[in-house]
């Protein structure tokens, strides 16, 4: 698999900068078209005292939503083209950011989007949006995280390995990214209340093999994690110094079953650097 083409959602919030701008770097260094996706949303009108006031009214909210797209868009390709992307478009679309980004998602290799800062306003519906995205994208999913500015996103990878399907489909669908970066490496986190597995470094030697066949070298890593695997996890990967985690998560109803506390939704909520993740 190459990155051939890769869609990001656009906005005004917080973390659109930093999304938009690794976007466009990765645009850059795998030779991809880009594409932004500048949402209306739906528009909320409430307390009219007429039909007729209503239909106005939703005019007048449309026609700006329309204008602030469009203002997203524009700003978007000039700044990717600033940027260096050679292939670039964007476009206002109607409608909420949700259903537009799996429209598009099948058509593109990567759909890159962001939490909002944990402060924020809307704070809660915006972790929300990214979960429904995790859920329902049948690409990779980028999760860019709320603060912070990602220059080196890719260099030093951490691949979070736990032997399940998830697992798998997350590396492969990341080998465009790990072929590029300057160190890799395979980490299995096991509770300390488990029993020993002694065939975990076979198969850690296995994937080692067949990643070294796709032109990626890693080494390995197993760690007993006396706490919470997503806390242990991601205390381990800033300790290394990882600029990209890549990972599984569950899908559907199970993934809707298991996220709550669990290691997908602890790195949504506290990941400090950017999320490769793939259902």
């Amino acid at each position: 698999m190459n990155l051939r083409g890769i869609l990001v959602l656009l906005g005004d919030d917080a973390p659109s900068a930093a999304r938009e701008h690794l976007a466009s770097r990765l645009a850059v260094a795998h030779e991809a078209h880009l594409t932004g996706i500048a949402p209306t949303g739906r528009p909320d009108i409430q307390g009219t005292a007429s039909a007729a006031h209503a239909i106005e009214v939703a005019d007048h909210v449309r026609d700006d939503a329309w204008q602030h797209a469009g203002h997203l868009a524009r700003r978007f390709r000039e700044a990717a083209r600033a940027e260096g992307v050679a292939s670039v478009d964007a476009e206002a679309a109607e409608g909420a950011a949700l259903p537009l980004l799996m429209h598009h998602a099948a058509c593109h290799d990567l759909v890159v989007v962001s939490p909002p800062p944990a402060a924020s306003p809307g704070w809660r519906s915006g972790v929300h949006f990214v979960e429904q995205v995790l859920a329902h994208n049948p690409r990779p999913t980028l999760v860019v995280p709320g603060a912070g500015r990602f220059e080196q996103a890719g260099r030093n990878v951490v691949v979070a390995w736990d032997d399940s399907p998830a697992a798998v489909r997350a590396t492969t669908d990341a080998l465009p990214v790990l072929r590029r970066a300057e160190r890799v490496l395979l980490c299995v986190w096991r509770r300390a209340s488990e029993a020993a597995d002694n065939g975990i470094a076979m198969r850690l030697a296995e994937v080692c093999r067949w990643l070294e066949r796709h032109g990626v070298t890693a080494d390995t890593r197993v760690t007993r994690a006396a706490g919470a695997i997503g806390d242990t996890m991601l205390s381990d990967a800033v300790k290394l110094g990882a600029d990209l985690i890549v990972m599984g998560t569950y899908g559907h109803a199970r993934w809707l079953e298991r996220v709550t506390g669990g290691v997908t939704r602890t790195a949504l909520l506290h990941a400090p650097m950017p999320l490769w993740m793939s259902r």
